[in-house]
């Protein structure tokens, strides 16, 4: 028997066992800021066919409903959670799932507002013990005020739920720098303990870098995790990959949540009120 201890891989401050896992034991999500799906699909896979991820996840798709219904197709994947453009030509996220997989939705069409927020959602069966991914979209253009606050409504709702909450998506905030936006979206989302994992630019433009686009998650639950990056070419954002072994991850129960959340809610308020004062 070998008693060597497993090999890891340590990306960032992030370390995953790589040995002895089996693929129920690791979840891997992919997200991209695509800036238009049309036309991508087939070379996408090309650059993914080696270890193909449970979730494909979109921002500014730039589809309308009926395109995403009837024309978009990725292999062996289905899309089951969209938001897509109404008026304006840019904008939209979905979430494409491995076709076997098993899920639930939840529409959260009217916490959209063009520009400010897209988003949209799926949970994962109990194999995965009750994940619920939350894909993110605000424009560069957006009301910053807005986002936030369609943001708080969502996190309200789903910390009534006992679950395990993962966001992705471009929400157009820099984490490379520190900022007010970033401190005001850190303290609402730190207050569910969900804490930003990209540390590393997703997107060079005009000779500057950035990191606008981001996962966050319950790190107090997924200790163990890596996250990637990815150059595809597909975009001008470069994509991320996040493989998180579910053997470290586990459920709270309602009351420990609730008890969390109620510590932790007033610690943000101030800290809201005092950057909106600013």
């Amino acid at each position: 028997m070998d008693n060597r201890p497993p090999e890891t891989r340590t990306v960032g401050t992030s370390v995953i066992h790589r040995s002895d896992q089996t693929p129920n034991q690791l979840l891997k999500l992919f997200h991209q800021n695509i800036r238009g799906l049309r036309g991508k699909t087939s070379e996408l896979l090309c650059h993914l066919h080696q270890d193909l991820p449970h979730l494909v996840c979109f921002s500014e798709h730039h589809l309308f409903q009926s395109e995403a219904d009837d024309f978009i197709n990725i292999e062996n994947y289905s899309i089951e959670a969209k938001n897509c453009k109404r008026k304006l030509q840019k904008g939209g996220v979905s979430i494409f799932i491995k076709s076997h997989l098993q899920f639930t939705t939840l529409n959260l069409d009217k916490y959209c507002v063009d520009q400010d927020t897209d988003v949209c959602e799926l949970k994962l069966d109990s194999t995965f013990l009750n994940i619920y991914i939350l894909v993110i979209y605000r424009s560069p253009v957006g009301n910053f005020n807005t986002f936030v606050t369609q943001l708080e409504k969502i996190r309200q709702k789903l910390c009534t739920i006992k679950s395990n909450l993962i966001i992705c998506g471009d929400v157009n905030v820099n984490y490379l720098p520190d900022s007010d936006k970033k401190s005001h979206l850190n303290a609402l989302l730190n207050s569910s303990n969900l804490f930003s994992i990209v540390q590393f630019p997703t997107r060079t433009y005009r000779n500057s870098i950035s990191a606008i686009d981001n996962i966050f998650i319950d790190t107090t639950k997924i200790d163990t995790h890596e996250v990637i990056p990815v150059m595809n070419g597909l975009s001008d954002h470069d994509a991320q990959i996040i493989n998180i072994n579910l053997n470290t991850l586990y459920n709270n129960n309602s009351h420990e949540y609730q008890t969390y959340f109620k510590r932790n809610f007033n610690k943000y308020t101030q800290q809201s009120s005092s950057l909106t004062a600013r």
